[in-house]
């Protein structure tokens, strides 16, 4: 009999370890009414059962309607994801720097705009920090725009930091952009052929390599473009069939 295949939520829920599902009953309790939750009932149901058919699950659960079914199963699948985020926040550095910028737009809502700046200032640096150049590039555009449309009594000459912040920034984000690109660009040609054959294959990939490949100095690359000019140098010698140079 063939395997049923899983659900979108099931698999979710099926790839949870132990902490993230007891941390999930803990966020699902929060306001102590965890257990009439129908979303609650259901993901209990889907842990100890597995996915079951549609009438298994209204006769496990009988204050569920069929017709709420679809919208139960959608807001458990929000509700889970929601608590892994607020568990991952604690240990994955680029959901705590969009949870900072989340915070700063609150503030400016508020009308807030200089602690909302202040908050930006800080997870810039820390976006900075760990090479999240597109990070840095949308916290930049938010700062501008506070800055342009507000008066925020800012240190004098900061106007023109950000624009030179920006132009240097985009030029970055260009290079690491194209170095991806070759990179991935000649993983889809070694899928397509496979490794050259004869001249004219060593030539055709050859020539591509150094017409795409920007004018740089390692030394001075960031951590994700040294990445992928590696990746890109990786792919090229594996494709020439120069393994020495593939595992250097």
């Amino acid at each position: 009999m063939a395997k049923r295949r899983l659900s979108k939520l099931g698999m979710l829920i099926a790839c949870m370890n132990k902490a993230e599902k007891r941390n999930f009953r803990q966020y699902s309790n929060r306001d102590k009414g965890a257990s009439s939750k129908l979303f609650f009932q259901l993901f209990e149901l889907i842990d100890k059962k597995g996915e079951l058919e549609e009438n298994q699950i209204l006769a496990k659960i009988p204050n569920l309607k069929k017709s709420q079914l679809s919208n139960v199963r959608a807001n458990l699948y929000t509700q889970i994801l929601s608590c892994l985020r607020l568990t991952k926040s604690k240990h994955v550095v680029e959901i705590k720097i969009r949870e900072q910028v989340d915070f700063a737009k609150v503030l400016y809502d508020k009308g807030l705009y200089k602690q909302s700046l202040d908050l930006l200032d800080k997870a810039k640096r820390l976006s900075v920090s760990k090479n999240y150049e597109s990070l840095v590039l949308q916290i930049l555009y938010f700062e501008k725009r506070i800055e342009s449309q507000h008066i925020t009594s800012s240190i004098s000459g900061r106007a023109k930091n950000l624009v030179d912040n920006s132009n240097e920034l985009i030029e970055q984000i260009e290079l690491t952009n194209n170095l991806s690109n070759l990179s991935l660009a000649l993983y889809g040609k070694y899928l397509q052929y496979g490794y050259v054959k004869n001249k004219k294959d060593y030539l055709h990939i050859t020539e591509y390599f150094q017409d795409h490949l920007p004018d740089l100095r390692f030394e001075e690359l960031s951590f994700y473009q040294s990445l992928y000019l590696c990746q890109a140098y990786v792919w090229y010698n594996n494709m020439c069939q120069n393994f020495a140079q593939y595992y250097k």
